[in-house]
């Protein structure tokens, strides 16, 4: 079943209707008369799946050197960098 609403009459009770519109109902706006727009609940979306903490325990694995930084990058980054030439 449709209900129909006139758009002078929607704004002021736009969430008010939507709210009270079953999932699978269309709300119809019109415009003298004549049907403008429809609108539809929605299911609402599954609810996410909960992850699982441990659940990749003992398949990364990181290098000796992870956290050391080469002394190449530490040198670019303490590098006194020249601006651009002007043109």
């Amino acid at each position: 079943m449709n209900k129909i609403v006139d758009i002078r009459d929607l704004s002021p009770a736009l969430a008010e209707e939507v709210t009270r519109l079953p999932v699978g109902e269309t709300l119809l706006v019109t415009q003298h008369g004549r049907v403008v727009a429809q609108l539809s609940r929605v299911d609402a979306p599954p609810p996410m799946k909960r992850r699982t903490p441990g659940r990749l325990a003992g398949q990364i694995h990181m290098t000796p050197d992870f956290d050391e930084t080469p002394d190449s990058v530490i040198e670019a980054m303490d590098a006194d960098i020249e601006p651009p030439a002007k043109h």
